[in-house]
């Protein structure tokens, strides 16, 4: 994530709240709660039996209707869940490490690769 320095009109990137400048596409949907990015990654790395509640790069599967993830408490998510999931979390963190409270209007980039319903998910 970055914002725009009003004064140079150069983007600045915000860390997130591990401190990375990029925070991996990775989902853990627990029992306890959602992760996302390095936690995510720590739970899939030490936790055989809890790797099975790790989604990794939904944005791949955006716009693609059929896919859906069972998980194993019988929760279903889709990629835009998943998605959501890692938007909020930087958002969260913009918020809270880099602004001081709510964040205003905000831009999203997609990949050249992303066709239309790619994109309409993505909105």
């Amino acid at each position: 994530m970055a914002t725009l320095d009003p004064v140079s009109g150069r983007a600045t990137v915000l860390r997130n709240a591990e401190g990375e400048e990029k925070t991996p596409s990775l989902v853990y949907f627990g029992a306890d709660g959602t992760l996302v990015g390095t936690p995510a990654q720590n739970i899939m790395l030490e936790d055989e039996e809890e790797a099975a509640w790790v989604f990794m790069a939904p944005k791949r599967y955006l716009g693609d209707g059929d896919f859906v993830r069972a998980l194993p408490d019988g929760r279903v998510v889709t990629a835009v869940d998943a998605v959501a999931a890692i938007l909020t979390k930087l958002r969260e963190d913009a918020e809270a490490l880099h602004f001081g409270g709510p964040v205003g209007p905000v831009v999203l980039t997609c990949p050249a690769s992303f066709g239309p319903s790619a994109r309409d998910a993505l909105r």
